[in-house]
């Protein structure tokens, strides 16, 4: 019964003297059972605002709890003024404990307000934890509804326009205070009841504010109409967010935020607009992005001695944590802001005012220098149009990847026709560090936006033959890459149901490119490149044609040879003289290069015997291992020819040799992997340290690891030995290769003469010389000649070897 009520009141407050109390029992009571001008009074004059607050909501005013807190704030000190106080030093201290008492009354009416406003704004009851927000017979101020939207937004727009739109006047008619008063308590224009709130906790406000205006779509018209402001006219309609950041930024312009030492309600403000900002919610002048750019540059400077956030001391630490979580990196926020503000460009005559000037944009520059800022200064570069300069400082920045996606971007519909121009020029500057960055990214560069100017940079490294040789590599590799994607497009093209471009955008751009070695300088080049930097790949090329498809009209056969004489490089000068029919000259190469590699490898067998065995056996003693075995196995692992025939050969001509040694060797010194019939090829290890695979139609086997299988002295097992073949091996087996498929080619030839020497004979006409066959017999004879001297050689090595092994044995058994 409101009686009962009644007498609770007046109990807690006057018998117990704890007003408090009445304050919580307020919070749980129907407050229809009330007499409600006693508890406002009584509320008021023990400053219970949660309880007042709860009392107005439930009769439906809203607005009201806004206005009362914000006085109680700025009348803390004066609320104390009448309080007794003692003299002398006691009375100086009470007095600055009164102060102190006064800030804290202070803080707690605001937080208190906080609080009270992120609940209405989300919807939810005053205080926290007591449902949602009930609003049946929720009015604007002027008895209509504000603006067509939901009761929550109808009150929201009512309290936040209360905040942004009532000013000294309006405030001291709602007070009942003389104006004059409110200018004592430092209560100024513009936007004073925001004004208030930001000085005690910026961080904490510009969160709750944020919050409520994010994904909301109200205008300024909307949130003046709900506080009772209409505009008569206004020059544009903004929305709800940038009329905040409005506000903000006009309390920044009038030093209204500076309360406190450590300006950190400023930098609150700047960090609150530099986020919208930065995600494009809002618009500031460009003297004002100044401002906000050299805040975010102090920040970046500060950061490494101390936190760049801080986190409130209010209830509201929570939801400040969340918002520094979305926060970018400081440059990040840096080039965001110069994206969103924009720059004049030098040497236009006319300055946009909404963008910075020429002037702001040096200070712009020098900021981003100072700071660290390489991506920042190459956008403002960039906006500016000096392209070479944003090009040098991408180059600056690591890993350099990004200058690569910049030009990409930039050209790809990014500029004007002019500006894209003046870019590729640019480029072609800086062509050098572009290719030192990264050699595969600017070949892709060059052939999909530049494939005109590809001999141009070429020429431009001639200075560096080594970068020269994988710039070309790397754009004869993306050349394929290319083409397999125009192959594909073509093959999307015949499966299209209606008609389509073939090509479009930078696959199109780069089709005069497609030929790139079918321009004789670049095949010419490539060549002379290989015979310096990679010689044993300059025979696949000229036989293949290049990975490019280049054909063999593309290069001067001649200057090859040149290139192959100065390098030394014999196979590919040989093969260029069979293609001008110079059979002697090259045959002559071939021989020499037989002999060569096998003098070579004569010499490593015979001054260096194979290595001792070494097994993983725990027994050191072995039997005695002749170095043919070992041999045998090296020439196994050459050739599927040789692994058949040499089982046969060893197992009937091995010489000092006791029976059982000769069956160890037909049968288990050979490895399983490279038994005849053997269906796979063993792989085989590069002995002289270069990956590269060779090209089909020149095998080249490399010197392999071989696994020999040693029979242990009383054991009965199988110990594995590996023994790598020397390098001179793989080489003498290549010159051989080689010099026998010249011959093969010679003989084919030949028959192919002497069949239409017969053919012509037999129909009449003139007869041929027969000078083809003898000369092909004579090129087989030649090299079975230098072969058969060098096996001479490496027979009486080997019987040498015999000899003194057998020297040994006859020493041990002696002893």
């Amino acid at each position: 019964a409101p009686e009962v009520v009644q007498a609770l009141v007046e109990h807690c407050s006057k018998v117990l003297g704890r007003p408090d109390r009445v304050e919580r029992c307020v919070l749980h009571l129907d407050v229809t059972s009330l007499d409600l001008n006693q508890v406002i009074r009584l509320c008021e004059q023990h400053r219970l605002y949660s309880a007042l607050t709860y009392v107005y909501n439930r009769i439906g005013e809203y607005r009201r709890p806004v206005t009362d807190m914000i006085s109680a704030a700025v009348f803390a000190h004066s609320s104390r003024a009448g309080e007794p106080s003692a003299a002398g030093a006691a009375g100086s201290r009470a007095a600055a404990g009164g102060l102190e008492a006064a800030a804290e009354q202070r803080k707690t009416v605001l937080y208190k307000l906080l609080v009270y406003l992120r609940c209405t704004f989300r919807g939810h009851a005053f205080p926290p934890g007591s449902g949602e927000l009930h609003l049946p017979q929720f009015y604007g101020s002027s008895g209509d509804r504000p603006f067509a939207g939901s009761a929550v937004e109808e009150l929201k727009a009512q309290l936040l326009g209360t905040l942004l739109f009532l000013d000294t006047a309006d405030l001291a008619k709602e007070w009942g205070r003389p104006a004059e008063q409110l200018r004592e308590a430092g209560v100024t224009d513009p936007h004073p009841a925001l004004q208030v709130l930001l000085s005690v906790d910026a961080a904490a406000t510009t969160c709750v504010l944020g919050e409520a205006v994010e994904g909301w779509d109200a205008v300024e018209t909307d949130l003046r109409a709900a506080a009772g402001k209409p505009a008569e006219e206004l020059d544009s309609v903004l929305v709800a967010t940038q009329v905040l950041v409005n506000a903000m930024i006009g309390l920044l312009g009038a030093n209204s935020l500076l309360h406190d030492q450590h300006h950190s309600n400023l930098d609150s403000v700047l960090d609150f607009v530099i986020q919208l900002l930065a995600a494009g919610r809002v618009t500031v002048a460009p003297k004002f992005a100044l401002q906000l750019l050299q805040h975010i540059a102090k920040r970046a400077a500060a950061a490494p001695a101390a936190s760049t956030t801080t986190e409130s001391a209010s209830a509201f630490a929570a939801h400040q944590y969340r918002l520094t979580q979305q926060q970018q990196a400081p440059e990040d926020l840096f080039v965001k802001v110069v994206e969103t503000v924009g720059i004049t460009g030098l040497g236009q005559q006319r300055v946009d005012p909404d963008k910075m000037s020429p002037e702001g944009a040096a200070k712009v520059l020098q900021m981003a220098e100072a700071a660290g800022f390489l991506r920042a200064a190459a956008l403002v570069h960039h906006l500016q149009g000096s392209y070479e300069a944003a090009l040098s400082t991408h180059l600056r920045i690591s890993p350099s990847s990004g200058v690569f996606t910049y030009i990409d971007k930039s050209l790809n519909g990014g500029l004007r026709a002019q500006d894209a121009a003046q870019l590729r020029s640019s480029v072609l500057e800086v062509a050098l560090p572009l290719i030192r960055s990264d050699p595969a990214a600017a070949a892709e560069l060059v052939l999909r936006h530049l494939p005109e100017e590809c001999g141009n940079i070429l020429a431009r490294t001639q200075s560096d033959e080594q970068l020269q040789f994988v710039f070309l590599q790397a754009l004869l590799c993306q050349q394929q890459l290319l083409l397999q994607q125009q192959e594909s497009a073509s093959e999307d093209l015949l499966q299209a149901p209606r008609p389509m471009a073939v090509f479009t955008g930078s696959m199109a751009n780069s089709a005069g490119a497609l030929d790139l070695l079918s321009r004789a300088d670049v095949a010419e080049t490539y060549v002379r490149l290989l015979c310096r930097f990679e010689p044993s790949s300059v025979l696949p090329f000229l036989m293949q044609g290049g990975s490019g498809g280049a054909t063999h009209a593309a290069y001067d056969v001649r200057r090859c040879i040149a290139f192959c004489k100065q390098y030394g490089v014999t196979d590919a000068q040989a093969y260029l003289h069979e293609r001008l029919g110079d059979l002697d000259a090259a045959m002559a190469l071939h021989l020499a290069l037989v002999s060569k590699s096998n003098t070579a490898l004569v010499e490593v067998l015979a001054s260096s015997p194979a290595p001792a065995p070494q097994t993983s056996s725990a027994d050191n003693v072995h039997d005695a291992r002749p170095v043919t075995d070992v041999h045998i196995s090296w020439l196994s692992a050459l050739s599927a020819h040789l692994r058949t025939i040499i089982p046969r050969v060893c197992g009937t001509s091995s010489t000092n040799s006791s029976a059982g040694r000769s069956s160890r060797i037909n049968s288990s010194a050979r490895p399983t992997s490279l038994a005849a019939g053997s269906p796979q090829r063993p792989s085989l290890a590069a002995s002289t340290g270069s990956s590269r695979p060779q090209v089909e139609g020149v095998r080249i086997s490399r010197a392999p690891s071989v696994c020999i299988p040693l029979h242990e002295s009383g054991a009965g097992r199988e110990a594995p030995i590996t023994t790598p073949a020397p390098p001179q091996l793989a080489a003498a087996w290549q010159a051989l290769s080689q010099a026998t498929g010249f011959c093969r080619r010679s003989s084919k030839a030949a028959a192919r003469y002497e069949a239409a020497a017969a053919a012509a004979a037999s129909a009449g006409g003139s007869s041929l010389a027969p000078a083809a066959s003898g000369s092909a017999d004579f090129q087989w004879f030649k090299l079975m000649e230098v072969y058969v001297e060098q096996l001479r050689v490496l027979s009486y090595h080997h019987q040498q070897q015999q000899q003194h092994e057998g020297q040994q044995q006859q020493g041990q058994q002696g002893g």
